[in-house]
């Protein structure tokens, strides 16, 4: 009987640590999630800044494609009209950079890192969502 103690002890340990470890592989992603969003706020800021070279913020665009994934969007919305579309991370960007007024004026909000998820491939998704106001 003893023997079946010690056994039961392991694997109550085990799964204790295996959790402990997840917690922690969770908290460093959502502080890398973090890192980025901050990155990608400075990339945006370039790229939206009409006394910035154009070619300058081109080059800004290609390493703000970094921070994502292959085809990647962004849910893009309009408190005027409403209006919520996803746009591929790109194509935000080139628009960001093209857009047709002399001054472009972006302060952030607020951002918020959304739980870790399994995929069933093994992978991992994390989303983090931030609030931009333009002007």
């Amino acid at each position: 009987m003893r023997y079946v103690y010690l056994i039961l002890v392991f694997t109550s340990t085990i799964q204790c640590a295996i959790a402990q470890i997840e917690r922690t592989f969770e908290q460093n992603v959502q502080t890398e999630v973090r890192t980025r969003i901050e990155m990608l706020q400075g990339h945006i800021q370039v790229i939206a800044n009409k006394s910035i070279a154009y070619d300058k913020r081109t080059r800004e665009i290609d390493k703000a494609l970094k921070l994502f994934y292959k085809d990647a969007t962004i849910e893009v919305s309009s408190k005027r009209t409403g209006r919520v579309r996803q746009v591929p991370v790109e194509e935000y960007f080139n628009n960001l950079r093209d857009l047709p007024y002399n001054r472009v004026d972006i302060s952030f909000k607020k951002y918020k890192v959304l739980p870790l998820i399994s995929n069933p491939d093994g992978s991992y998704q994390i989303d983090g969502l931030i609030e931009q106001l333009f002007r």
